[in-house]
């Protein structure tokens, strides 16, 4: 499917931020999901997700989690993880739900179908996203479900907020990923069971972190086609349905 690609920006809080839309070339409206970024920023990668989005026939927008500070400030993991360490929850989440908001407002989309994906960061993102705006569908890709430690940035992990989870989750683990092993994985299975949500939850036990990631070393083919098709069928029944 032909697909229309462009930088846009839209407001959040008193700020501008920036992001990449991919529209379907059909007419819409159409079903439409956030694409949020790992922590690498808004990169190529993302950009192709959601660019594969508009070719399933969903408008995808990522946003520029870093718009405020101009991007990422590094490609060096231990910088990016102070540097996420040190902006608030509540601004990522702000951000994201201007995001929807945005998307709400394009004639291409359909307002009352909107859903989320986010990739290894920003897995947990998709995830404060869906507990705090009433979208339609949420996955989350190997996001955090702990952090190292609590602050006044991160003042609750990202588990804590699962009462509050209003739409069907897709959870995409990895059994390799000492970020986030896989009792973490469990305990989040057994929150949702715990507070009736509606969620499924796949671990690729072989598979490293940042598995669906074709642009690096943890790329495993396999195991990134099958959680692809997992994550359409999910949004087709959440997002395509009448």
């Amino acid at each position: 499917m032909e697909i229309r690609a462009e930088g846009v920006t839209f407001p959040s809080d008193g700020d501008v931020l920036r992001g990449h839309l991919c529209l379907p070339a059909e007419p819409g409206p159409h079903p439409a999901v956030v694409v949020i970024q790992e922590i690498w920023g808004l990169n190529d990668h993302i950009r192709d997700v959601a660019g594969r989005f508009a070719g399933e026939g969903y408008v995808a927008l990522a946003p520029d989690m870093y718009s405020r500070e101009g991007g990422a400030p590094s490609q060096d993991l231990e910088e990016l993880r102070r540097f996420v360490g040190g902006i608030p929850d509540r601004r990522f989440v702000q951000d994201l739900r201007a995001a929807v908001a945005y998307l709400r407002g394009r004639t291409e989309a359909r307002g009352e179908r909107i859903g989320a994906i986010g990739f290894c960061i920003g897995g947990a993102w998709a995830l404060l996203l869906a507990c705090h705006e009433p979208i339609q569908a949420c996955a989350d890709f190997y996001g955090r479900i702990r952090y190292p430690e609590l602050s006044d940035a991160k003042p609750r992990h990202p588990i804590d907020y699962v009462p509050s989870l209003a739409c069907p989750l897709l959870g995409i683990f990895a059994g390799d990923d000492p970020m986030i092993p896989v009792p973490w994985v469990r305990d989040i299975e057994e929150a949702l069971r715990a507070h009736g949500k509606s969620a499924e939850v796949h671990v690729y036990p072989e598979a490293p972190h940042a598995f669906f990631n074709d642009q690096r070393d943890s790329y495993r083919p396999e195991a990134a086609r099958d959680a692809w098709a997992k994550t359409l069928a999910f949004f087709g029944r959440h997002l395509k349905g009448a």
